[in-house]
């Protein structure tokens, strides 16, 4: 089974105000809600209506930099990332107001504040039974270039910290993912690098393995324990994707990896859209991803088969152009056969399905 047409979809229409904001990964996807960030607000919009609602913020953050659908105790969780902390609202399914959880600040969750900037963006569930605690946990990225990892996610108890991961350099965090292999923790940043990371490690400061940027001179895997690695161009990675031991890495200069995390190698790269990469995401079912650009495209590619020999081959299997629009988000229906993207100040969430 394999998708080889998409078809343009009457959009999702957004008022004047309801706009999504030029930020990376800006579209998450849950069985009930899709929802992206607008400027100091994070919107959601319920999937069999259509009806866009705002998220009344605890803290009125300056700016949302990110926001995430994310599954604890069979709920859907929707994870606020932003200037002023983290915020967790369950959102119902019957379609009534989204309900606080809890809220961390930024002060109990960053050792050292941010002198710039500061701001949590990136977040990733770790399931119950891969977590030290036995419980589910969330994995968030600061911009002091740290990651720390939270549990107890429930109403009426405060979320505590229960791993921190150093970063190597301030550079802020851009995305955060878990891959299936190991449990790992992946981690993007603002200087290119991607780092992964074992909760299970005695030392949280030593990194399992990680990946220099690709416009660097050496593309290859080092090892935590030979060197820290100073790059001398930059070219950040805005956004991840994994699924089993595959990880997709897209960066501002438009180009996408693949990596397979269990062999600690770059199996393909490819030149995928012109401009920054907004966004990517896996298909639910299918050896298929999607990715936007600024460059005003949607791509949807295959994925290398795991087991073939050689150079690992990827086709682009659909394209579409949204006009004057810089696509800054992608996300799949949960059964796969829709795709939507979102789009900076335009007043819609572009919808594609499968023919």
């Amino acid at each position: 089974e394999t998708p080889t047409m998409w078809r343009g979809e009457q959009p999702i229409v957004l008022g004047h105000n309801e706009a999504a904001s030029l930020v990376p990964n800006n579209l998450t996807a849950g069985n009930s809600y899709l929802a992206y960030c607008h400027f100091g607000e994070a919107k959601i919009v319920r999937n069999e209506s259509g009806v866009v609602s705002v998220i009344p913020s605890h803290s009125t953050p300056e700016q949302v930099m990110q926001v995430k659908i994310i599954e604890i105790d069979e709920d859907e969780v929707l994870v606020i990332l932003s200037t002023k902390g983290i915020e967790f609202w369950k959102l119902m399914v019957d379609g009534s107001s989204p309900l606080l959880i809890s809220n961390v600040g930024l002060d109990e969750i960053m050792k050292s504040g941010d002198d710039g900037y500061p701001f949590v963006r990136g977040a990733a569930i770790i399931e119950a039974s891969d977590s030290p605690t036995g419980d589910n946990a969330v994995c968030i990225g600061c911009s002091t270039g740290d990651v720390v990892v939270l549990s107890n996610i429930r109403r009426g108890i405060s979320p505590k910290v229960i791993r921190r991961f150093n970063g190597y350099t301030e550079s802020s965090i851009t995305d955060v993912v878990v891959v299936d292999f190991k449990s790992l923790i992946v981690t993007a940043d603002d200087q290119g690098m991607i780092r992964l990371y074992d909760m299970f490690k005695d030392k949280p400061e030593e990194e399992y393995c990680y990946f220099r940027p690709p416009d660097m001179d050496h593309h290859e895997t080092v090892i935590s324990d030979q060197f820290t690695p100073q790059p001398s161009h930059v070219c950040p990675c805005n956004s991840l994707a994994a699924r089993g031991t595959t990880l997709l890495a897209g960066y501002t200069n438009g180009s996408i990896r693949i990596i397979r995390v269990d062999l600690q190698e770059v199996v393909a790269e490819i030149s995928a859209h012109s401009r920054n990469i907004g966004s990517i995401a896996f298909h639910p079912r299918l050896p298929v991803f999607a990715s936007v650009g600024e460059d005003t495209f949607l791509h949807v590619w295959s994925l290398p088969d795991a087991e073939a020999k050689g150079t690992a081959e990827v086709e682009l299997m659909f394209s579409s152009r949204a006009d004057d629009a810089l696509l800054c988000g992608v996300a799949f229906s949960e059964d796969g056969d829709k795709m939507v993207a979102s789009a900076y100040d335009e007043p819609a969430l572009l919808v594609w399905v499968r023919t």
